[in-house]
């Protein structure tokens, strides 16, 4: 006969559970371990590169996040911007503990690389660490949870977003918030809020356990806009998990208190952007986001469950080929780059989710007249709750789902859904974790170890190791960049040694400007970085009167443009010679030979010449203020042709008899007075036309005959300056001229407008 369990004693079930919490750290800690360790084949070849910048685009941009980041918000530093100076608080951003930790590690080394080399290197043994306690949750321990969390740390998204888009992989964010996730609709953390009678928790353990969710509040609230969207959006999901289980209302406000948290915090984290924008609003749209936005960058079934089309295995060249060339025939979208894809052991996690669900219904509906089941008093994640969080991310996350009402309902601004790509490849692993966790492979060590070590070698070959080439190619590419404007500086500031303003040409406006010949965005980050001895002008905000001056400038300064600059303490001009086409680039080149003398540093194999502008005359303070406070014009898009730029010239063709431009003052104190430029005829034939300057009841009118060969100036000065926004309306008679070397009707050119 069988003996009675004799119950524990309550000093037994402490011990046991402390025992427990230590089994616990060191799982998870080999978890961290491993994944640091497999990581450090595609790391430990570019250690030696720790301080220099590892790629340049959305990453370089990053690399300036941290240099600004002042604690709790962005500061405002005519490093960048000069000389009205570059203000990231514009931009509405959480990325609060990731620009924290980079700072500081940054400020410690003196190295504006250093932090977030480091950081990107901390996450994957970060990640493996945090994961291993949500496989916890689904019941499962030992080698196949510390597998699992080793696999999602090295997912394909973690590598491929980090030379890239940084912060988004980190990642260890949409841990701390799936976290909150599983707690809430286990009922897990009802539990702990309101613990059981008998159940009473010491002191010490309660203010731990308040601890550990507080700081996994912080953490998902301030570590980026996207994955605390996302959190926010299956928390609601398992709130509504929890009403359909039948839990009682006030049980559901109590699990509803992480993510108001997450609000409220979050809330905290925009005041610097929200006050920035209503103290100082932008003069324009900073960034267009339109919810079809939602469509192109959502995500792909197929890519999502498809293991990565890299594997060095024997015999998989031809399912590389077939998947590459399958996706190719659509061309290059984001949502189908490596970065988006799983690994085998997701797939294979994906299909043992989806049999033992299958075999968990059968199993059940065979045994449905044996008694109900016995309730699971640890509260372990259920693999049906984690099937129903895919479900629920799957709706948002493939094109025309749920993610368009968001995007035209509530915000446009989330748009990337294509980002849940992490979130659903945990779930996978998630789910087959509460499958497997009662399993024999499971239970026995000898056969977990196995499928274990059989994981991870897999998951090191068709995870890790096609991202080792890659990752050395752009890093030792950012390294000579890196050092390039290094030494670009030192001859700079040998040549130039005071303090002052650089010109970076061409002009590119901060963030999202695109690409110039073969300058690509963010590129003139290189030399403003890499020389903080100097102002350099690039990294204005668009749409803000830092940077109207710039935007509004040809592609080479007027000699009166130039004076004007020195007027504003700028000593020189840097050339990106990229930007030019080959046959322009001689024209280009002898223009600042013959105006400015020969560059007086050079740099990245001649690509960088710089400019000593210092021997031109300064124009006066008032003409140098209005000048960098001039009103910005802007075209309208129905009546003219998009703006085009040659030399010292720009211009817009007009294409309706009657073209307007609004002048948009930057502040009161420079307000819209004068109006000058020039009208030219198409080629087509001379014509009337008639220019008129209007500000509230005031109008001031030119009649001029306008000639394709000759350009003819005009000037319109109000009697009283107009604090408002001005309108310049161009009226051409005559009909509309068309011929085959550009596209669409052309009345008139309006050329090198100004105004101030």
């Amino acid at each position: 006969c069988e003996s009675a369990q004799v119950p524990l004693t309550r000093g037994e079930v402490m011990i046991n559970q402390a025992l427990e919490r230590r089994r616990a750290l060191v799982e998870a800690s080999l978890s961290g371990l491993i994944a640091l360790v497999l990581s450090l084949a595609v790391f430990g070849p570019i250690l030696r590169w720790i301080a220099v910048g590892w790629s340049g685009g959305d990453m370089l941009s990053t690399y300036i996040n941290v240099e600004m980041w002042q604690g709790f918000r962005y500061s405002a530093s005519d490093q960048y911007g000069f000389p009205l100076g570059m203000n990231l608080n514009y931009f509405p951003g959480i990325d609060i503990t990731e620009n924290t930790f980079a700072a500081l590690v940054s400020t410690v080394a003196g190295t504006p690389f250093v932090g977030l080399n480091i950081l990107i290197l901390v996450t994957f043994p970060l990640i493996g660490f945090l994961a291993y306690f949500l496989f916890r949750m689904t019941g499962l321990t030992g080698p196949l949870a510390i597998a699992g969390a080793v696999v999602f740390s090295l997912i394909p998204f973690h590598f491929g977003r980090a030379l890239g888009h940084t912060y988004l992989a980190t990642l260890y964010s949409a841990v701390t918030g799936m976290a909150l996730v599983l707690l809430v609709g286990s009922g897990r953390f009802e539990r702990i809020v309101r613990q059981p009678r008998g159940q009473a928790l010491s002191r010490s353990r309660k203010i731990w356990l308040a601890a550990a969710i507080c700081v996994l509040v912080v953490i998902t609230a301030w570590s980026g806009v996207y994955y605390a969207a996302f959190t926010l959006l299956l928390g609601a999901a398992a709130l509504l998990w929890r009403y359909i289980k039948g839990a009682p209302w006030k049980s559901i406000l109590v699990d509803a208190l992480p993510f108001t948290a997450i609000v409220i915090l979050a809330f905290v984290g925009f005041l610097p952007s929200l006050l920035t924008t209503m103290t100082d609003p932008p003069i324009g749209t900073l960034s267009d986001r339109l919810p079809y936005d939602s469509v192109i960058f959502a995500g792909y079934l197929a890519v999502l469950v498809l293991p990565l089309p890299a594997s060095s295995l024997p015999g998989f060249d031809f399912y590389n080929r077939s998947v590459t060339e399958a996706l190719a025939a659509g061309g290059w979208v984001e949502s189908s780059a490596q970065s988006n894809y799983g690994t085998w052991v997701t797939t294979a996690a994906l299909l043992v989710l989806i049999g033992g669900l299958i075999a968990n219904t059968r199993k059940r509906q065979r045994k449905a007249d044996t008694g109900t089941p016995r309730d699971d008093k640890k509260l372990f994640v259920s693999a049906h709750f984690i099937t129903y969080l895919i479900t629920i991310c799957l709706l948002f996350f493939i094109p025309w789902g749920l993610n368009y009402l968001i995007a035209g309902t509530i915000t446009a601004q989330i748009r990337a859904w294509n980002r849940l790509t992490p979130i659903i490849l945990l779930l996978f692993l998630l789910g087959a974790a509460a499958i497997l966790r009662n399993t024999r492979v499971a239970r026995h060590p000898i056969p977990a170890l196995g499928v274990s070590a059989g994981v991870l070698a897999l998951t090191f070959v068709d995870a890790v190791l096609p991202f080792r080439q890659a990752y050395a190619d752009n890093v030792s590419k950012g390294a000579e960049i890196t050092k390039a404007g290094r030494e670009y500086a030192a001859d700079t500031n040998l040549a130039i040694p005071e303090e002052c303003g650089v010109l970076q040409l061409p002009t590119m406006g901060y963030p999202e400007f695109g690409v110039i010949g073969n300058v690509n965005d963010y590129d003139h980050f290189w030399t403003s970085i890499t020389n903080p001895g100097k102002r350099w002008s690039y990294g204005a905000v668009k749409a803000t009167d830092a940077y109207i001056w710039a935007g509004q400038l040809p592609p080479i300064p007027s000699s009166e443009q130039v004076a004007l600059l020195r007027g504003g303490k700028f000593c020189a001009i840097h050339l990106d010679i990229r930007a030019w086409r080959e046959e322009d680039l001689p024209s280009v080149l002898q223009e600042f030979n013959t105006r400015f003398g020969d560059p007086v540093a050079t740099g990245y194999d001649g690509d960088w010449l710089m400019f000593d502008i210092r021997p031109e005359s300064p124009a006066s303070d008032e003409h140098v203020e209005n000048f960098f406070h001039q009103p910005m014009i802007t075209a309208d898009p129905v009546t003219t042709h998009a703006l085009e730029q040659e030399g010292m010239n720009t211009w817009w063709w007009t294409k309706d008899k009657r073209a307007s431009f609004t002048l948009t003052p930057t502040r009161d104190q420079t307000p819209v007075r004068v109006v000058r430029g020039e009208i030219t005829a198409p080629s087509c034939g001379p014509r009337p036309v008639t220019v008129t300057l209007s500000s509230g009841t005031e109008k001031v009118s030119q009649n001029l005959i306008a000639r394709p060969t000759q350009a003819t100036p005009f000037e319109l000065i109000l009697d009283a300056p107009s604090a408002a926004p001005a309108t310049l309306e161009v009226i051409a008679t005559g009909q509309a001229c068309e011929a085959e070397d550009f596209a669409g009707k052309r009345f008139a050119q309006v050329g090198n407008l100004q105004t101030y």
